[in-house]
């Protein structure tokens, strides 16, 4: 976390690495990314290798984009994964212009203010009419006094215009702030308190808003014995290769929440001795496989002591069991033991070695008689795999989360989770949360239906899985 908050820049200027503030990045220089950095300047890529930025503060979309040499890339910009050198190109960024059209923008008015307006107009109307009929009939009628008819006009005006009711509307919205702020909420504009008294349905996400933000590993099952482990029990041998390989599959210094968890889990529970035995942190590392559209797996190559090569991947499921090109049978009983897992409401990754060391397919292998040592293998899918686990990672339930979402139940709001996670996932999640049984409708099946067909479906869904950013503005 310290350096995704770093005011620093590592950067190349003239043959020369340096550390600057942001403030002076300037035209030309070479900018490093890595894992975790926040692009400093609007720049062009030199080089990348597995580059995905997430570009939402910029685009508003949340999933990470793969990035390749020559792209042009914003400021503002979080490398999710992969490394890369750019070339900044402009000192006035995307993210600047963007920040001066919002300072040109004006808050409309809210639903209530808008009343209130319409309100006090027509009964300034009303006022007025009042005072010129009070005038015309004193002045030219009753007493035919028109100065002392004039002071009677004035005086009514200032009785029964509504001059009062912006000031009473503020003094209301600013006490419903006062008893927000002693809930420990605070409210920066008017709309919130206003919004809050007039709410029906809340839509809420699932990681961050429901769960702490804070993965940690909960299960361990080893393949194909089928072993599992819980946390809180003793970390036996039976499950120090997988443990390994996690380790192995993941980067030295990682930022990837999962990442975290599993380093976290290695270095609380193997025991010290072992540590070095099954971490390795003295193996160089030859080559990464970053992931891929089309194959959600991240892979790491080593060299081990004797010089011999080592490979460890992990990803989804599915997409290990692509790897390792696991037959009908096989798959269908990997694909159902993690969906087991999942249904306890974990994110499950699959963990997976080369067979002996880095084998590659028939048609991958030097020709006899090649000398040298072979490179390494281009491609991810040039290698021999096989599966040795599953992973099971939770991201605990926020202990105040059931009762308030009773309380706002309670109070008649019906809550909606709209999450990106799998179904299975999200129905274990919001069953923990409290919110009522009912089907869980995903993103693929959201983009069939009409608009007739999905507000009818809204009526008795309340789970949403595998819902993309779009998707969940066109729900709301």
């Amino acid at each position: 976390m310290a350096r995704l908050a770093a005011p620093h820049v590592h950067l190349l200027r003239a043959g020369v690495e340096l550390s600057v503030p942001q403030q002076q990045v300037r035209c030309g220089d070479l900018l490093r990314l890595e894992e975790g950095d926040r692009v400093a300047a609007d720049a062009r890529l030199h080089r990348a290798v597995g580059l995905w930025l997430d570009e939402s503060l910029l685009t508003g979309e949340s999933l990470p984009v793969a990035r390749q040499a020559g792209d042009a890339i914003h400021a503002g910009g979080l490398v999710a994964s992969g490394r890369g050198w750019a070339e900044v190109v402009a000192e006035q960024t995307e993210l600047g212009q963007i920040g001066r059209s919002l300072a040109t923008l004006q808050a409309p008015l809210t639903r209530l203010q808008r009343h209130t307006r319409r309100l006090t107009r027509r009964l300034t109307l009303v006022a007025l009419a009042l005072c010129a009929a009070l005038l015309l009939l004193q002045g030219g009628g009753l007493t035919g006094h028109w100065a002392q008819a004039v002071l009677a006009a004035l005086a009514l005006a200032l009785a029964v215009l509504p001059n009062e009711i912006p000031v009473v509307l503020a003094l209301f919205l600013a006490l419903g702030s006062l008893r927000l702020a002693r809930l420990g909420v605070l409210a920066r504009w008017p709309a919130a308190v206003e919004s809050l008294g007039s709410t029906t349905v809340l839509a809420v996400d699932k990681t961050g808003t429901l769960t702490e933000n804070r993965m940690a590993v909960q299960r361990l099952l080893c393949w194909p014995q089928r072993q599992l482990w819980r946390a809180g029990e003793p970390l036996a041998e039976p499950w120090h290769r997988l443990v390994e390989l996690a380790v192995l599959a993941s980067r030295h210094d990682p930022v990837d929440a999962m990442e975290v968890a599993i380093q976290r889990l290695a270095a609380e529970h193997l025991p010290v001795g072992d540590q070095r035995e099954h971490l390795h942190p003295q193996w160089p590392l030859l080559r990464e496989y970053p992931l891929q559209s089309d194959l959600l797996v991240f892979s790491q190559l080593w060299c081990d002591e004797q010089g011999h090569p080592q490979i460890a991947a992990k990803g989804a499921p599915e997409a290990i069991a692509d790897l390792c090109h696991l037959d009908g049978e096989a798959s269908r009983q990997w694909l159902a033991a993690a969906e087991g897992l999942a249904r306890g409401g974990l994110r499950v990754l699959g963990v997976a070695s080369g067979l002996d060391g880095v084998p590659l397919h028939p048609e991958r292998q030097t020709p006899p008689g090649a000398g040298g040592a072979p490179p390494p293998p281009a491609a991810i899918h040039d290698v021999l795999f096989q599966p040795i686990g599953l992973v099971g990672l939770a991201d605990p339930l926020r202990p105040q989360v059931p009762e308030a979402i009773a309380r706002a139940q309670a109070a008649g709001v019906r809550v909606l989770l709209i999450s990106g996670d799998g179904p299975t996932t999200a129905r274990a999640i919001a069953d923990q949360a409290g919110l009522p049984p009912g089907p869980v409708l995903c993103g693929a099946d959201l983009e069939a239906l009409s608009p007739a067909a999905l507000q009818q479906q809204l009526r008795q869904v309340s789970v949403f899985a595998r819902v993309l950013p779009q998707q969940k503005l066109r729900l709301v």
